[in-house]
C-alpha cells in the first residue's frame, strides 16, 4: 500500500537515539555535530536529506509490511519519503505506529487517526482512543462520553455513555449510562436497558455476572438474562461449569444454563469438584461430600475430610480420632485412629491407636493390630523394621508375619538381605 512513497528504512528509535547507524537504499542515517541534527547520507558521504531533525523513528504496519520513518523537527512529528519531501509535514506532537494502515495522532492535546498515505482520517478531536479492535471499530472519548469510530474515520456511535467496553461476537457491548449499565447493539440502541448497577466481563461461557442493588445474576451475550438477579454472591463458573450462589447466608450451586443443583443450604463453603467428581461441603463446621447431580453422598457430620487419593480413599476426622470413607460414602474405616492414613505401593498403611502403630490395608481390615512401639516404612521387597515398647528392632513383612522377633538391638545387614531375597 504506497510502499514506494514511504521510505523502506527499518531504524528502531531507540537504537537511533544511541547513534547507532544503519545502511538503507544506500543511504545512511547521520547526525551531524555542526548542526546538532540527523539526516541522511549517500555512499560518498553527502547528505541527500539533510540534516534537519531532532530524532528519527521508524515505524512499521505490522499487519501489511509496510515500513518508514517518523521525524521530528521543531518538536513536531511528521513523515518524509525516500526524496526527503513530507507526506505528512511536522505539525503533530506525536504519531503512533501503524497498524492495519492506520495510526494515531496527537495535537493540542486532542487525538485523531491517520492513514498511512499521509491523509487526515479523523481530525484530532478525542480525548481518548482505543486502538482498532479486529471488528474494525474502535472506542473514542470526547468531553467524557464513549462512542465508537470506524477505520473510515467515521463516528457509528456518537461519543454518549460513560464506559463502553468492545463488542462481543453477538454484536453487543456492554454500555454505561446515567450511572447504570446495558447492552447496546451496533447502531447504538439499548437492547438490554440501562438497568444494573454493573455487569462484569463476559467470561468463556459467553456470560456475564449482573448486579442490581446488592444481588447478583447472570446475562448471556446474545442479552438473555440467565439468572435474575437475586444472589448475594455469585462465584465464576469452574472448569465443570458450576458456580457457587449466595443466598441467605446460605451456599449452593448452579451450572451454565441456569439451573440450581443444589439449593442454597450449606452455611460453610463449597469446596471444588475433584476427579472423582465430588466436592466437599460445609455445615454447621461439619463437613460432607456431594456430587455433581447435587446429590448428598456424605451428610456432613465430619470435623475434616481429606482429598480422596488414588485409591478412592478419603480420611476422615470425628472428634481427634481418623477414619476412612471411599467415593461412594462408604465407610470403610470407623474414626478411631490417631492420625491419618497414607496407603504405600503394597496397599497397605501404618495406623497409630494410644499410642501404638498397626498397619491396615484398603478393605479396612487390621493385618497387624497395634502393638508396636514403631514401625518404619515398608522397602520394595515389603520388609519393614518394627520397635517394641523395650525398644527391640524385628522385622515384619506386608502379610505382618513375624519374621525377625523384636527382641535385637540391631539387625545384621547381611541377615537383612538374606530376608530380602527369599521376599523376591
Amino acid at each position: 500500500m504506497q510502499k514506494n512513497i514511504l521510505i523502506t528504512l527499518i531504524i528502531a528509535g531507540l537504537l537511533v537515539a544511541c547513534g547507532e547507524e544503519y545502511t538503507v537504499k544506500n543511504t545512511v542515517q547521520k547526525y551531524d555535530d555542526k548542526t546538532g541534527k540527523y539526516g541522511f547520507v549517500n555512499k560518498e558521504g553527502e547528505f541527500v536529506i539533510d540534516p534537519e531533525f531532532d530524532e528519527i523513528y521508524s515505524y512499521v504496519d505490522e499487519y501489511n509490511g509496510v515500513e518508514g520513518v517518523r521525524v521530528v523537527k521543531d518538536g513536531k512529528y511528521g513523515i518524509i519519503d525516500i526524496e526527503g519531501d513530507f507526506v505528512v509535514k511536522p505539525q503533530f506532537d506525536w504519531i503512533d505506529r501503524f497498524y492495519n494502515g492506520l495510526a494515531s495522532i496527537r495535537k493540542d492535546n486532542k487525538i485523531g487517526i491517520l492513514n498511512i498515505k499521509g491523509e487526515i482520517i479523523a481530525e484530532p478531536q478525542f480525548d481518548h482512543f482505543s486502538g482498532f479492535h479486529t471488528d474494525g471499530l474502535a472506542q473514542i472519548q470526547k468531553n467524557n462520553k464513549y462512542g465508537f469510530i470506524n477505520t473510515k474515520g467515521e463516528i457509528i456511535i456518537e461519543p454518549q455513555f460513560d464506559a463502553l467496553d468492545i463488542f462481543n461476537a453477538n454484536g453487543l457491548a456492554m454500555a454505561k449510562k446515567n450511572n447504570k449499565y446495558g447492552l447496546i447493539n451496533t447502531n447504538g440502541d439499548a437492547v438490554v436497558e440501562f438497568q444494573f448497577d454493573e455487569i462484569i466481563e463476559w467470561d468463556e461461557h459467553n456470560l456475564a455476572k449482573i448486579k442490581k442493588g446488592d444481588k447478583y445474576g447472570f446475562i448471556t451475550s446474545k442479552g438473555k438474562i440467565l439468572i435474575e438477579p437475586q444472589f448475594d454472591y455469585i462465584s465464576d463458573f469452574d472448569k465443570y461449569n458450576f458456580a457457587i450462589v449466595k443466598k441467605n447466608s446460605l451456599y449452593g450451586l448452579i451450572n451454565t444454563k441456569g439451573e440450581t443443583i443444589v439449593e442454597p443450604q450449606f452455611n460453610g463453603w463449597i469446596r471444588d469438584f475433584d476427579e472423582y467428581s465430588l466436592a466437599r461441603v460445609e455445615h454447621n463446621n461439619k463437613y460432607g461430600i456431594i456430587n455433581m447431580k447435587g446429590e448428598t453422598i456424605v451428610e456432613p457430620q465430619f470435623d475434616d475430610i481429606g482429598y480422596f487419593d488414588k485409591n478412592s480413599l478419603a480420611n476422615i476426622k470425628k472428634n481427634g480420632q481418623y477414619g476412612l470413607i471411599d467415593t461412594k460414602g462408604k465407610m470403610i474405616v470407623s474414626p478411631q485412629f490417631d492420625h491419618d492414613m497414607h496407603f504405600n505401593q503394597h496397599g497397605i498403611a501404618r495406623v497409630r491407636k494410644d499410642g501404638l502403630y498397626g498397619i491396615i490395608n484398603m478393605r479396612g481390615e487390621m493385618i497387624v493390630e497395634p502393638q508396636y512401639y514403631y514401625i518404619g516404612g515398608f522397602d520394595k521387597y515389603g520388609l519393614a523394621v518394627v520397635k517394641n515398647h523395650s525398644y527391640k528392632l524385628g522385622l515384619i513383612n506386608t502379610k505382618g508375619e513375624i519374621l525377625i522377633e523384636p527382641k535385637r538391638s540391631y539387625i545384621d545387614d547381611d541377615e537383612y538381605k538374606r530376608i530380602q531375597n527369599q521376599q523376591k
